[in-house]
Formats: C-alpha cells, sequence, structure tokens
C-alpha cells in the first residue's frame, strides 16, 4: 500500500473521531412545557454552540417523561417532584371580575362565572338585581379582529335612495320595500362586548352601571372598579400563592438539583425581569423569586 492510502485512511480517522468528540461536547438544553407558553421561551439568547429545544407535552406525557427521567428543565401546570429535580411556583393565571362602582354586587359564585362564560347565560336578575340585560366586556384575544358593536334597541332603517343610470328600474316595475322589524332582545343573555385590551375595558365599565369585566390576572389590584370575590374569595396576592382562589392555573418551574452551566443560563433567564415582563404583557403574574439568605460571615 501506497503513502498517500495511509495519509487518507488516517485523516478519515481524524475527522470521524472529531465529528464525534464535537457532538459530545455540544452541550443541548431541552425546555418542556404544558399549555400554549412556548412561544415565551423561543426568545431566549441561546449561548453561542448550545443547542436548545422546547418541546410542548401534555400533563400525562410530562408524568411518564418523568418517570424515565426524561425531563429536567420544565414549566407545567402541575407540579413534577422527583428526586434530583426542585419544583417552585412560576406564574398565575386567573380570570378577574369586576363591576361599576356603584354596583353593590360584591361576589359572584363559580355557578355563575360558568353561566356567563360557557352558556351565555345570566342577566341582572341572577344577582338579585332587576331583569336587564349584562354588557360583560372581554379582551379580544390576539390576532382576532374586534366584532362590531351590537346595540339591543337599535336597527337600521334602510332609505330608499334614488336611481341612478348604473342602476336602471327593474323589470315589472318597482317593488315594494319590505319593512323589517328590530331585532328581539334576550334579557336572559349576557351582551359580549370585545375590547382591544384590558384598559379599554375598564374604561367602558367606568361608566357603564350595568357592566361587567373581565379581564385578566395582573388587574387583581385594580382600584378604579369594584373587584369581585369569586365563591367569597377576593383575588389577593396570598390567595394566588396558596391556591385559594377558584378561578387560578398555577405555573411550575422545574429545574435540576444541580443544572448544566447552560441550564444554569436559561434558569437565570426565566427569573430575570425582562422574561416576567414577557408573563405580565401575555396576562400572566410572574412570581417574585426568594432571595437566598446570606451565610453568615466568619469572625
Amino acid at each position: 500500500m501506497d503513502n498517500g492510502f495511509w495519509v487518507k485512511t488516517i485523516c478519515l480517522l481524524m475527522m470521524s473521531a472529531g465529528l464525534l468528540c464535537g457532538a459530545q461536547e455540544v452541550p443541548h438544553v431541552m425546555l418542556h412545557h404544558t399549555g400554549e407558553t412556548g412561544k415565551l421561551f423561543r426568545d431566549w439568547p441561546v449561548p453561542p454552540g448550545t443547542r436548545y429545544t422546547v418541546k410542548k407535552i401534555t400533563v400525562k406525557e410530562a408524568e411518564e417523561k418523568l418517570a424515565k427521567d426524561g425531563i429536567r428543565l420544565a414549566v407545567t401546570t402541575v407540579p413534577l417532584r422527583k428526586q434530583g429535580l426542585k419544583t417552585v411556583k412560576f406564574a398565575y393565571q386567573a380570570m378577574i371580575f369586576a363591576v361599576h362602582p356603584s354596583n353593590p354586587l360584591r361576589d359572584i359564585s363559580l355557578e355563575q362565572v360558568r353561566l356567563i362564560l360557557d352558556r351565555n347565560q345570566g342577566s341582572w336578575r341572577t344577582f338579585g338585581g332587576p331583569l336587564a340585560r349584562l354588557h360583560l366586556y372581554v379582551k379580544a384575544k390576539p390576532g382576532l379582529p374586534p366584532p362590531s358593536m351590537r346595540h339591543d334597541h337599535t336597527h337600521d332603517h334602510h332609505r330608499k335612495m334614488p336611481r341612478t343610470i348604473l342602476q336602471p328600474e327593474p323589470l315589472g316595475g318597482e317593488e315594494p320595500e319590505k319593512e323589517t322589524r328590530p331585532a328581539k332582545v334576550n334579557y336572559n343573555q349576557p351582551l359580549r362586548i370585545q375590547t382591544a385590551s384590558d384598559a379599554r375595558s375598564f374604561s367602558l365599565l367606568s361608566t357603564d352601571v350595568l357592566g361587567m369585566a373581565c379581564f385578566d390576572i395582573t388587574r387583581f389590584d385594580e382600584t378604579r372598579v369594584r373587584i369581585l370575590s369569586v365563591n367569597r374569595i377576593p383575588p389577593t396576592l396570598e390567595n394566588f400563592r396558596y391556591g385559594g382562589y377558584p378561578l387560578l392555573t398555577t405555573w411550575y418551574l422545574t429545574v435540576p438539583e444541580n443544572p448544566t452551566a447552560e441550564e444554569q443560563k436559561l434558569i437565570d433567564y426565566l427569573w430575570s425581569r425582562k422574561f416576567a415582563a414577557r408573563l405580565y404583557r401575555t396576562g400572566l403574574l410572574p412570581e417574585q423569586q426568594k432571595k437566598p439568605d446570606k451565610k453568615p460571615r466568619r469572625q
């Protein structure tokens, strides 16, 4: 065999070894999540030379992966507990209800919430008030155009306009104009009015004595309108942290007790003010990270 053959063989072996070593050295950070929160984590400034994956899973899949040691980093709606991992409360999500400041209503039951939101039923008589239609202000979902405002007691009167040369007389003469009747109002159904933001909902609610607003948990400390309790449990920070508010969803962050350097960078980003602001803009209330106790200095 000539020297060229051995040179080529050695080069191929060195390249294969280099590829194998490179594949082993590239750190991989994988974050599992449940729900529709994956888009929040894709803006992490990934360290150079790091592979980063965001994977959506169900709660059942998370529990199955946890049993097989397939999870190290996760944001889920259930706590994942296993040796070698630690899980803490990360953020809160809930609906808050409010009424006009002059409204004497203080509390709404969970069943009444379901009637209004799920079954499209419920008027102010449901809450012991008059037979008046409830005006429900709800923030529109992102990406959807705001619907046109519907009115209860008005309808369009189509006036007869003079014809032009582009609109000749129909054969058979003029057709009699049909009389339109106003739409019948069902006072047992709430009038849903979608708004662009929670701020817009509040501005409308402040002038509507028959109004009720449903908005994000981030408005739990609003003072311009009357905030309602649900099943006599008010939406307070303490009730969120202890899980007492009936409409609450708690998000948990699971991390390894001994993270890699790249995993630690992602963990630091998730606890940063920048990411907390992203959660807040999305309608989630971020939990404040507890600072570790300082070790006493040696005398």
